[in-house]
């Protein structure tokens, strides 16, 4: 079983569920790009399909490049916001 590592209701009371787990290749890791991509595809599709179910926000970290997104995935749309 597996829970999220943080969840918050913002003003609006839309609940925001964050999700830490590791989904980058480490330098210990040999990870090849397509598997990389299909991971991150597969993940965005769950939260695509439990957002539909429940309303809820879900947001995990994951590579972009060289930077940092934020992947959030809600009822209807997902989209990302890049951090430099």
């Amino acid at each position: 079983m597996s829970y999220p590592d943080f969840i918050f209701k913002d003003k609006g009371d839309r609940i925001h569920i964050f999700e830490v787990k590791s989904v980058n290749a480490s330098k210990s890791q040999s990870v090849e790009e397509k598997a990389y991509k299909q991971k991150i595809q597969k993940l965005k599709q769950a939260y695509l399909s439990a957002s539909k179910i429940t309303s809820y926000i879900f947001i995990s970290a994951c590579k972009s490049g060289a930077r940092l997104a934020d992947m959030v995935c809600e009822k209807w749309a997902n989209f990302a916001r890049e951090y430099e």
